[in-house]
């Protein structure tokens, strides 16, 4: 070998692995990045020499409204990326083999394949504009928050030691987290779902399924449940009996008529407004600071706990019948939760409570009739019905009544509720126009307590009551009634007698029994 041609190579060898190989950057503001971490000295080139970050582990160009990150694929050491808060519309990673770490939240990013990405243990790509995430060759992978995007699937089922599940304000309908056993902390709010089955993760500490269209919710294999967040549904029921941890219950805008926290003493904050809850006990809940009970239909509120003074927190508005709340202190209540109705008193018992309510609503009391027929007056508090407490057929004003029966009219505010009742006693052709009953049981169970005549028309002037002796226990007139006692005594059982005196001078003998 000549000596010129062994210059030309040791030339050759010299100047060509000295000089640099450089990585295209082509965003002005990323390399500006690069340069101001000491990476690149510039001026601005577009080109960044790779020997200076292909060794990098951890890289941080978030919140410097980047639009292209072309140039990441040589960062080939790169284990912890964080790009969020960008302009970023698509993110090439498939050159990052050794990431365990990708931050890329809050973009503008279409597509994202993590395919290649097997080591990763943390993906937080919420806030962009993903349909589709494939996580299938992720086994790694401890975190996942991928909310607010475009989704409408995400399958979990490899990822087994997934333990933070957020994908919130997406399109999905179902979500599979059966295989999901270390999940601690499940977020799916906002998607389309009509139900989530948690009932295969055992560890679950948080779970949020607020605004869907759930109805029915099984907690009872989540022991370990501190937090729950199931607002804005349609749930009627919820079933807390095995959640002794729970701390947080949100639970508002439901369907809830009843609600059972009384094995919840860790239950510190509780949302439940905007459901249809008549009654609440919250006395064995004695860490509560924050409690939101407003637009129910509640009656009844106990929160006598024996640490009111915890609450910061009282909100009970919108509950137009709760005349009473059970407390500590009613001074100290009234003085601190001020957000009630004007109707609500603080109080500690039932007899404080009657003593500053009036609770009971007001009924219409028609009395008996005898006749042929009876027409239904209108009612000013009240409605007819032909069994006890609303029960029966509902009857109206104008009927006519044409048979022998009892009729009820009862009346209630939501909350509490009275009733009276009378009877109608249709006569037979030929029958005197007044009804006499045979027996009375005054026994005060509300049926026959009372013996007295039914004088619909005024023909009768008074009436004298006589034991077998013919003694005078008691004088009557047509529209008084007799209990069965006598000189302050009840009377035993036995026929008694009566006589009735008309108007017209004619009188009326007979005898009807006493039954106790």
């Amino acid at each position: 070998m000549s000596s010129k041609y062994l210059h030309l190579v040791v030339l050759l060898l010299v100047y060509g692995y000295a000089k640099p190989q450089n990585t295209f950057v082509p965003d002005a503001t990323f390399e500006q990045a690069l340069i101001d971490k000491g990476y690149d000295t510039g001026p601005l080139d577009n080109l960044v020499p790779t020997s200076n970050i292909n060794t990098i582990i951890d890289l941080d160009v978030s919140q410097l409204n980047i639009n292209d990150l072309t140039g990441i694929e040589d960062f080939s050491a790169l284990e912890v990326l964080d790009c969020s808060e960008n302009r970023l519309s698509a993110l090439d990673i498939s050159q990052n083999t050794n990431l365990k770490q990708l931050f890329c939240a809050f973009n503008r990013i279409t597509s994202l394949d993590i395919s290649n990405n097997s080591d990763l243990s943390i993906i937080w790509c919420n806030f962009n504009r993903i349909p589709v995430l494939d996580v299938s060759n992720n086994s790694r992978l401890l975190s996942l928050v991928c909310s607010n995007n475009l989704l409408t699937d995400v399958d979990v089922s490899n990822n087994l030691s997934l333990n933070t599940f957020l994908c919130v304000g997406n399109q999905i309908s179902n979500f599979d987290v059966s295989q999901n056993s270390n999940l601690k902390v499940f977020h799916c709010g906002n998607n389309r779902l009509t139900e989530v089955d948690v009932t295969n993760n055992p560890s679950l500490n948080v779970l949020n399924c607020e605004y869907n269209f759930i109805s029915t919710l099984d907690l009872s294999q989540n022991p370990a449940l501190q937090q729950l967040y199931c607002m804005g549904n349609m749930i009627s029921s919820l079933d807390l009996f095995n959640n002794g941890d729970l701390g947080i219950l949100s639970c508002g805008n439901n369907m809830l008529n009843d609600l059972d926290v009384s094995r919840n003493p860790n239950l510190v904050e509780l949302i439940c407004n905007d459901n249809t809850l008549t009654t609440l006990q919250l006395n064995r809940n004695a860490s509560l600071n924050h409690v939101d009970v407003a637009n129910n239909s509640l009656c009844n509120l106990n929160i006598k706990n024996r640490a009111n003074t915890n609450v910061t927190f009282f909100d009970a508005r919108e509950n137009p019948d709760l005349s009473c709340v059970f407390v500590d202190d009613p001074i100290y209540s009234a003085s601190n939760w001020t957000n009630i109705e004007p109707i609500t008193n603080f109080v500690t018992n039932q007899e404080e409570c009657d003593a500053v309510a009036d609770i009971t609503p007001d009924v219409d009391v028609l009395n008996d009739f005898f006749g042929n027929q009876f027409i239904l007056p209108t009612l000013n508090d009240g409605s007819y019905f032909t069994g006890s407490n609303g029960t029966g057929q509902p009857l109206f004003s104008g009927e006519i009544i044409t048979t022998s029966q009892t009729i009820y009219i009862f009346n209630t505010n939501g909350c509490y509720s009275n009733e009276s009742r009378f009877n109608v006693i249709i006569s037979s052709p030929g029958s005197p126009n007044y009804f006499i009953p045979k027996y009375f049981t005054p026994n005060n169970d509300g049926e026959h307590d009372f013996w007295g005549i039914v004088d619909t028309f005024n023909e009768i002037k008074h009436i004298s009551i006589y034991n077998r002796n013919g003694k005078l226990l008691k004088f009557l007139l047509p529209s008084s009634k007799w209990d069965g006692i006598f000189n302050g005594q009840l009377l035993p059982s036995d026929t008694y007698w009566y006589e009735i005196v008309l108007n017209n001078g004619g009188a009326v003998r007979g005898y009807f029994a006493l039954k106790r």
